[in-house]
């Protein structure tokens, strides 16, 4: 690694890990497993080369680090705010999601012009929405059925009584972004 390459690399792991400690991240190996990536995309970044990390990776990083896309690509690109900004997150979302929004409308006039039309045909076309929401962070607490220990931090009685630790159904998802709840899913006792 030349002097100035080293440099670089010292400026961007100095960003980075500002950034991290304002996140409770200790190291870049933990950051790779809170943005869910390998390490490969936090070293490319450590390098400068953000040029050669997908989008979707990139915005994983800054998410993880809790900034925008934009700040990242200032703290970490070779020549700072001099360079062209990547490419914007709406439009990331977008190119996730297209199969859905030109598929979308197609399905919903054959549902109108056939209500018998079998559901599962519809299910492939939730996989882009479910991919837009998996670069969030977003994950569901157990799936729909389940059946686990009732934990009141997590899930919410709709009807009967649990004490911690009794049997109980998931009937409606909760969420999760992260370690962060969004919503406790809905139990039942079982």
């Amino acid at each position: 690694m030349t002097g100035e390459n080293h440099a670089i690399a010292e400026r961007i792991s100095f960003h980075l890990r500002t950034h991290m400690a304002a996140q409770g991240i200790t190291s870049f190996r933990q950051l790779a497993q809170r943005a869910g990536l390998s390490p490969s995309p936090i070293r490319q970044l450590r390098r400068g080369n953000i040029g050669q990390i997908k989008g979707e990776s990139l915005q994983k990083i800054a998410q993880a680090l809790g900034i925008s896309l934009d700040q990242l690509w200032q703290d970490c690109h070779p020549e700072g705010l001099q360079s062209a900004p990547p490419m914007d997150p709406v439009q990331q979302y977008l190119e996730l999601i297209e199969p859905w929004l030109r598929q979308w409308p197609t399905v919903v006039a054959a549902i109108a012009n056939n209500p018998d039309l079998p559901a599962t045909k519809v299910i492939p076309l939730v996989k882009p929405l479910e991919a837009l929401i998996a670069t969030w962070d977003i994950a569901p607490i157990a799936p729909i059925g389940a059946e686990l220990p009732y934990d009141p931090q997590f899930h919410e009685l709709m009807t009967g009584t649990a004490a911690r630790g009794d049997r109980i159904r998931v009937r409606y998802a909760g969420y999760r972004r992260g370690e962060k709840l969004l919503w406790r899913a809905k139990v039942s006792p079982v």
